[in-house]
């Protein structure tokens, strides 16, 4: 039995590795042509792949629960990791943006320096998100009814964002002074971030079990099953595709590039 995500999915690879394998031989062709005196003045033969359209037709003959894979906890540590990761990066994002722009603050001044330093290498980056993360699975947010406790966890991953990212710092007299609006701006952050995550809570809570749905997609089988337990699935997209243009250089030379549509 087919899983209908794994088929879907195995027939996308297809088509965009044969988009890729086309884009390639067009390019190592090209690279011939220009190299050649009288093949460069032609076009270079190329494969379009401008758009495809398929229909699946299936049957849905079992539904697999997956209850021992993922329960609860498992899926909530997934959904944090997730989330503290996103909250750290707009977190720095926004406070690097607010220091760079905010008239009084001297980023040549030492701390200044090393928190914007702090703020913009990856390595800090990751120590921030894994505290942020750290904090949403210590601190018990999901109350007995199943609900994310947003006004609680903003003012506590605020607090922590800020005591990482101060960590060991002589915060120098105009920092202090615009930390409080900083927490402000960062508060507003969260709040925007926390609103994503306790949707997805709310919907793991209501969803209690993950299941797989199984499919027969062979064609001699499908024609085995009464019509009314068939499905049909429509399918169409397209490809970013390239386009040749000719240019002349400087000694008169026709070249040809290949560039995006």
């Amino acid at each position: 039995m087919a899983q209908l995500d794994q088929f879907l999915g195995t027939v996308l690879t297809d088509l965009t590795q044969a988009r890729v394998t086309s884009d390639i031989c067009s390019r190592d062709t090209s690279r011939f042509y220009q190299q050649d005196p009288v093949l460069r003045s032609y076009s270079v033969p190329r494969v379009a792949l401008d758009s495809f359209e398929f229909e699946l037709q299936f049957a849905i003959t079992g539904v697999k629960v997956r209850k021992n894979d993922y329960d609860d906890k498992l899926k909530l540590e997934r959904m944090y990791a997730c989330g503290g990761l996103q909250l750290a990066e707009k977190m720095c994002q926004h406070s690097d943006q607010y220091l760079t722009n905010r008239d009084g603050i001297d980023t040549m001044q030492p701390a200044v320096r090393t928190l914007l330093m702090r703020l913009r290498n990856s390595s800090e980056r990751s120590k921030l998100s894994q505290s942020l993360i750290q904090l949403l699975n210590e601190a018990q947010l999901v109350d007995e009814e199943g609900h994310f406790q947003s006004d609680k966890a903003a003012p506590l991953l605020v607090d922590r964002f800020v005591q990482i990212a101060t960590q060991d710092l002589e915060l120098s007299e105009s920092l202090r002074l615009v930390m409080p609006e900083l927490r402000n701006e960062l508060k507003q952050v969260t709040d925007r971030e926390l609103d994503e995550l306790e949707n997805s809570v709310r919907f793991l809570m209501e969803c209690s079990e993950d299941f797989n749905l199984e499919v027969e997609v062979c064609a001699d089988r499908l024609r085995e099953r009464p019509v009314n337990t068939l499905s049909t699935l429509k399918l169409k997209g397209g490809f970013k595709n390239y386009v040749w243009t000719q240019s002349h250089q400087q000694d008169g030379t026709l070249v040809q590039k290949l560039v995006h549509e």
